[in-house]
């Protein structure tokens, strides 16, 4: 009977295990989509996304934030 109980709690942490991380892999695939409007627009809804921990910080330019 407990080797039959292990053999279950094994499986179901491995499958577990397996979802967790195709669904990080695929949720990371996601494309992150610019928002629309000008500058200043897009300025304060990008760090409104870092402060709320979405996403973070630029440390390069990025092409698109920038009206030229």
């Amino acid at each position: 009977m407990w080797k039959y109980v292990l053999k279950r709690v094994c499986l179901a942490l491995i499958t577990t295990v397996i979802i967790v991380t195709l669904s990080f892999f695929l949720i990371h695939l996601l494309p992150y989509s610019l928002p629309l409007g000008n500058a200043e627009t897009r300025w304060a809804y990008y760090q409104k996304e870092i402060s709320l921990g979405y996403i973070y910080a630029l440390t390069v330019e990025a092409p698109g934030w920038v009206d030229k």
